[in-house]
């Protein structure tokens, strides 16, 4: 990005103006599977609370760790917003196709951790290594009796939280 652009670390965080940015862990890919030099499984990646004006929103990343969500929920309490990465990502010859990113049914059990009033699923269409798609998403936001707290969400498309 150039210029003074840097990147936060999980338990980082940055203050602009009203708005503040804290860094959190995410797991791209099994809480079990093997760790780089540096501590990631499969690659780097990085969740994110924002608050601003006594609201706040979580930013999941690419991660499969329910654990790092309720970590989010004790820190920082219930969320307004939640935008969450899901779609099951998977690539067959990587933990013998075992999810790199949240699940649906794990979407919806993260909305309810987190106690988030109006969730949008991200990231679960467009590449091919998504094997969960909005119809799943939908369908386990409902049988989890979360149904009115999804936000629709069209690729490319923008959308209201409210």
């Amino acid at each position: 990005m150039g210029g003074a652009a840097r990147g936060l670390a999980a338990g980082e965080s940055l203050s602009l103006g009203e708005l503040t940015i804290h860094a959190v862990e995410a797991v791209h890919g099994p809480a079990d599977g093997e760790r780089d030099s540096r501590g990631f499984v499969n690659c780097e990646v990085i969740g994110f609370v924002l608050q601003a004006r006594a609201e706040q929103m979580f930013l999941s990343g690419d991660t499969t760790s329910l654990d790092g969500v309720t970590a989010v929920a004790e820190r920082f309490g219930p969320m307004d917003y939640a935008v969450l990465h899901a779609g099951r990502a998977s690539v067959p010859a990587k933990f013998a196709g075992r999810p790199l990113s949240m699940t649906a049914d794990q979407a919806a059990t993260a909305a309810r951790v987190l106690s988030a009033r109006r969730v949008v699923v991200a990231h679960q269409t467009q590449w091919a290594h998504f094997t969960q798609g909005p119809e799943r998403t939908r369908a386990a936001f409902a049988t989890a009796g979360l149904g009115s707290v999804l936000a629709p969400s069209e690729p490319g498309v923008w959308g209201s939280l409210t």
